[in-house]
């Protein structure tokens, strides 16, 4: 009754996709924690179907419960509450509301501003990096593309049609414009933008 009245989805992911290939929508997925910690990504997955998700589990981690919060889950339950209980906490999040344990609220927003601040770094790396790249010259550009291929001084020369002698001043030239230290730093940073 409470999953037919208030659209409540019990499966697993993958018999979901197909319902969702048949134009069938619920609107919460109540998954139980062990199946979670062993694929965290379900969350994901059930959102991308359109649903709110709750997990149910006995004496999960804090540190599970902080990701899967932080992975898009709506709510946590232990798995011996009331059955009166899990309808209110179906109904708050299908209203739209998160059900977490007041305890884990200050350690899910503190680790999800760690994690902008991450995010924000990288940014910022990333965009400083790519303004950097601005300032150097056409070739400069090729020498980074082949480094970042792996490629050695020698074979950069025979590529360019250069001495190694010049490949190892556009690398000075490179690394003081882009304010890296050696190579293997310049090449993943290319490779992580690009």
């Amino acid at each position: 009754m409470l999953a037919i009245e208030h659209e409540i989805f019990i499966e697993n992911v993958h018999e979901a996709a197909v319902k969702k290939t048949q134009q069938i929508s619920f609107g919460i997925a109540i998954m139980h924690s062990e199946v979670v910690s062993a694929d965290m990504g379900s969350i994901a997955q059930f959102a991308q179907l359109g649903l709110k998700s709750l997990i149910i589990g006995p004496d999960w981690p804090e540190n599970k419960q902080i990701d899967a919060f932080l992975a898009g889950c709506h709510g946590y339950c232990e798995a011996d509450v009331a059955p009166d209980l899990i309808l209110k906490v179906v109904n708050s999040i299908l209203k739209g509301e998160a059900w977490i344990p007041r305890d884990l609220i200050p350690k899910v927003i503190g680790k999800q501003v760690k994690l902008n601040s991450v995010e924000n770094e990288i940014a910022y790396t990333r965009s400083k990096f790519k303004k950097d790249l601005d300032r150097l010259t056409h070739r400069e550009v090729d020498v980074v593309n082949m480094l970042s291929e792996g490629l050695s001084n020698k074979a950069i020369a025979s590529m360019l049609n250069i001495s190694e002698r010049t490949v190892k001043a556009h690398l000075t030239s490179i690394f003081q414009k882009l304010d890296v230290q050696d190579r293997l730093q310049l090449a993943l940073l290319f490779k992580d933008n690009f």
